[in-house]
């Protein structure tokens, strides 16, 4: 091949210059499946994350409906305990007339099913324990 012939020129710088014009198409194809390609992976990304976020969100929504029963359930054993306790009032009158007896025994018997009586039963014992100061207060539980 000679460099310094006209012809062989010609012939060389027309295949360069096809060359250069299929790579430049090569290179624009390329560019425009990477394109396609990134937004394909954007779109399951997306996915993904909706998938994901929906998936929190009904955890989410389910543990705050199970908080919100937990919370009204305990609000009601709370309430129910609270009913169950002596008013001040019977404590006070109750002090009164046992103080009468000092050193007496007092025994009270609740059915060992029955929480009711036995919370009602220690809250007055509680209640009443340090005002009049018997050395033994109890409370038995019996199962019939």
């Amino acid at each position: 091949m000679n460099f310094y012939d006209l012809q062989t020129l010609l012939k060389l710088g027309s295949v360069v210059q096809w060359m250069a014009i299929i790579f430049l198409f090569l290179g624009v194809s390329l560019q425009i499946t990477k394109f396609v390609i990134d937004k394909h992976m954007g779109d399951i990304r997306d996915q993904i994350i909706r998938d994901r976020t929906a998936k929190y969100e009904t955890t989410i929504t389910t543990l705050k409906t199970k908080v919100v029963q937990q919370h009204k359930l305990l609000k009601e054993r709370k309430e129910k305990i609270k009913h169950q306790l002596i008013p001040e009032t019977i404590i006070s009158k109750m002090t009164t007339h046992f103080s009468k007896y000092k050193g007496a025994s007092v025994r009270i018997t609740c059915l060992r099913e029955d929480d009711g009586a036995i919370s009602f039963s220690e809250h007055g014992m509680s209640a009443m324990k340090p005002m009049i100061r018997w050395p033994v207060l109890t409370i038995f539980k019996v199962t019939l």
